[in-house]
């Protein structure tokens, strides 16, 4: 199941879930920037980066690293798997956060498309 973690501090807020346009870029971890084609399901912060490539890929530029002090745990919901499982795979990633000293920011958000 997918699951990204990003660098709140390298976040724009809100993240807006979208179709890609023509012409946008992404950074992959450890690839290179890539155009993407267009209607392609992306994850965008505010300053138009694209942080997520649906449902797979996560961008270099929000990634965690060892400097990173807060982060945002987003798990993706995908065919044929239950959304309780998508949950608990959150709440297990917390827990494991807690282990290397990230404490929890907030409660468990939950954001579902209106379709």
């Amino acid at each position: 199941m997918p699951i990204g973690i990003y660098d709140l501090d390298l976040l724009r807020l809100p993240l807006v879930v979208r179709l890609s346009e023509a012409g946008e870029r992404f950074m992959p971890i450890g690839g290179k920037e890539q155009p993407l084609p267009r209607g392609y399901p992306i994850m965008v912060d505010s300053s138009g980066a694209v942080v997520h490539i649906y449902a797979h890929r996560d961008s270099a530029l929000t990634s965690v690293r060892p400097s990173t002090r807060r982060a945002l745990v987003v798990g993706t919901g995908v065919p044929r798997v239950p959304e309780d499982l998508v949950e608990r795979a959150v709440r297990r990633v917390v827990e494991l956060a807690k282990v290397i000293g990230w404490a929890p920011a907030g409660p468990l958000c939950e954001a579902k498309p209106d379709v």
